[in-house]
């Protein structure tokens, strides 16, 4: 490789990259190749790294310049920046250093949190989404990647590259009254034909859209008739941030490992993040713990290490919370510790509603010093459409000192979850008479749980489930429970 990031033509590196293309194509072989990218360093732009000079505009400068070629910005000291930087598309940042860090220096604005963030990918809030113009699919069929739109007029006039949120017609949802979609997908157009009215893209509609006369494409950065504002292809990698962590806008194909937070507000995977990974994240917060949600799709979270760290700010009332639209997220090794943390009743510790196929695979809720908490909630909202669908917890440990709810499952008068899975889950402290309370809900599996000295109620929504190796206090009506849904096996311990 020549200066400047250039390859050398030769007969070995032809060769070379053919055999990769032909394993994992030219953009994954690309992407293989991360370690030989052009390397930009702050300090070349005039970043000093030592924690006390403002270095934000350095750090915009790396990284705008890493991003003309498809570079990697290596960060090795503490880079104190004074206003959050809005990434760019194909970068990689890594820190090269245990001391790697970004440290926020910004003052906290309560109407703003956002703006306290170091770092910020894409654009996108709830607010805008019913204001787009839309354009109905007159045929997008499920698990193909061909949008007809007809005669449908766009807002904007696509082009190969833009992304665009494919979205069904939009209902009341429980973010404060806001009318979302009941189902959103980020889509990246690679071919356009407006002769055909047609559009290619990049990954297939899933399965799990209604009907193709229902499908809205929207244009979603505000009122400029433009295609979305989505960043791609960035890697942040093995780096720490102080103060302020990532605003997560519209973001495709990334990539987030080995992060660390100290003194965050909280850790937020949301608006439109797509086909992304995020691996070995640790930190402490002090206002809410991890949320997925806004349409966030077909990503994975692993490893996840939380702390909670009182503060003289207000708490959010949900610390691992998924919802609004999320879908097709899977976690795994999900750990929460609030032991420093003590509050009477108003803390939701793990709240399911309005989102579909998440997979939660190994929890650990720590929370001794609560007392009347919710520990897991399944349900919908305002939204008679907004109960989970298709979701799995399995391998979870939820403990607090005092339980309101281990378990709600479904509102009266709602439709509950759907097809849900809850396995091998075991709650620890007191609870009251009624902490397992199955409102609603059909199609479900509640298997291999112990509620400890709570009792099971039921309501007469909760229909066509299967329950099997429920531990418990005692079940009120158990008869009406048998008689609606498939009761294996109910365990009763004494009350002490």
């Amino acid at each position: 490789m020549l200066g400047g990031g250039v390859w050398m033509i030769s007969r070995r590196n032809l060769l070379r990259g053919a055999g990769a293309v032909a394993g994992t194509g030219l953009f994954g072989w690309w992407r293989a190749r991360a370690d030989e990218r052009q390397v930009f360093r702050p300090a070349d732009f005039g970043a000093k790294g030592d924690g006390l000079a403002d270095d934000t505009e350095a750090l915009r400068a790396a990284q705008a310049r890493a991003s003309e070629v498809g570079g990697v910005v290596e960060y090795d000291g503490v880079y104190r920046v004074t206003s959050r930087i809005t990434l760019n598309s194909h970068v990689t940042h890594r820190g090269v250093s245990a001391e790697a860090t970004i440290r926020n220096d910004s003052p906290f604005d309560p109407k703003r949190p956002v703006d306290r963030e170091c770092f910020s990918l894409g654009e996108y809030t709830t607010e805008m989404l019913s204001r787009f113009p839309a354009a109905p699919l007159k045929a997008a069929a499920r698990g193909e990647q061909t949008l007809a739109l007809g005669n449908a007029a766009l807002p904007w006039r696509p082009q190969p590259g833009d992304f665009a949120i494919v979205a069904t017609r939009e209902r009341l949802t429980t973010l404060h009254g806001t009318r979302l979609p009941v189902r959103q997908q980020l889509v990246k157009i690679i071919a356009v034909d407006m002769a055909a009215g047609r559009l290619d893209i990049q990954h297939p509609l899933t399965a799990d859209f209604p009907e193709a006369d229902l499908l809205q494409l929207h244009a979603f950065n505000g009122f400029s008739r433009q295609p979305a504002h989505c960043v791609e292809d960035v890697r942040i990698q093995r780096l720490r941030f102080e103060g302020g962590g990532i605003s997560f806008g519209a973001a495709y194909d990334c990539a987030f490992e080995n992060l660390t937070f100290a003194d965050v507000r909280d850790l937020v995977f949301g608006n439109c993040l797509a086909h992304s990974r995020l691996e070995g994240i640790s930190g402490t917060f002090w206002n809410r713990g991890c949320e997925i949600k806004l349409g966030t799709h077909d990503s994975t979270v692993s490893d996840l290490d939380m702390t909670y760290v009182p503060s003289d700010q207000p708490a959010y009332n949900g610390w691992i919370s998924l919802g609004e639209m999320a879908r097709n997220v899977t976690m795994s090794n999900v750990r929460l510790d609030a032991s420093r943390y003590t509050k009477d009743g108003g803390v939701i510790l793990v709240g399911l509603q309005y989102c579909f196929g998440i997979r939660i695979d190994g929890l650990d809720v720590k929370a001794p010093g609560l007392r009347d908490a919710v520990g897991i909630l399944l349900m919908s909202g305002k939204s008679e459409a907004s109960a989970p669908v298709d979701c799995d917890i399995r391998n979870a440990d939820v403990a607090c000192a005092h339980f309101a709810r281990c378990l709600q499952w479904g509102s009266g008068g709602r439709d509950g979850p759907m097809n849900c899975t809850l396995g091998q889950v075991r709650f620890h402290g007191a609870a009251d008479d009624d902490a397992a309370v199955f409102e609603a809900g059909r199609g479900n599996v509640i298997r291999d749980v112990n509620f400890g000295s709570g009792r099971v109620v039921s309501g007469p929504d909760f229909t066509g489930n299967e329950l099997d190796n429920i531990v418990c206090a005692g079940v009120d009506d158990s008869a009406s429970l048998s008689a609606h849904n498939t009761v294996r096996s109910i365990v009763t311990l004494s009350r002490q």
